[in-house]
């Protein structure tokens, strides 16, 4: 995933917008919500809050630093979990039109969890890595105001910091939307 995000990037310096709101040197802070939905064979369901704030090292491309909370809903009626994050999100604006835009996005987290995630099919652990990359829109309301969301593939594993018996991996859907704020 770091390989596509580098080249991605890299592609990026392509597409040079001079009259863009992403402009280079821009600052930005987010506020959003979300909801990952399992794809695969785990039955666990996260409910996230996330901040973010960052800038634009070059038109259109941010990187931004993510702090996320999370509730794990697990199955069982005493599994579920509470798990904090923090990481990195890169996000390219691929598509900038007047008032909207269309962008990529993917980033890594660290995560640590009041109890093992995820449950199913059998126990994780308490510390994992995130991984997430996805498709997204913003829509200026007011200056310098965003509406974002869009949906990202979410993977959840340890790593096998652990070994391999203990490296459940979980794979999700994560829909979100949030606002944007630059300066």
């Amino acid at each position: 995933m770091f390989l596509f995000l580098s080249v991605l990037l890299a592609a990026c310096g392509l597409a040079h917008a001079q009259d863009t709101p992403f402009a280079r040197g821009t600052q930005n802070f987010s506020l959003s919500a979300s909801y990952i939905s399992p794809v695969r064979f785990s039955e666990d369901r996260f409910y996230n809050f996330t901040l973010a704030g960052g800038g634009y090292f070059m038109n259109n491309n941010s990187i931004n630093l993510e702090v996320q909370g999370s509730f794990v809903d697990q199955p069982g009626n005493e599994d579920d979990a509470v798990l904090g994050a923090v990481g990195v999100l890169c996000r390219w604006h691929f598509l900038v039109r007047d008032p909207w835009s269309l962008f990529i996005d993917g980033g890594a987290m660290v995560s640590y969890a009041d109890n093992t995630v995820p449950i199913t099919p059998y126990f994780g652990t308490h510390f994992n890595f995130i991984g997430k990359v996805g498709i997204g829109g913003s829509w200026e309301i007011q200056d310098h105001t965003f509406l974002l969301g869009g949906v990202r593939y979410f993977h959840l594993s340890n790593g096998q910091v652990h070994g391999r018996d203990q490296n459940p991996s979980y794979d999700g859907a994560q829909f979100w939307a949030g606002v944007m704020w630059t300066w």
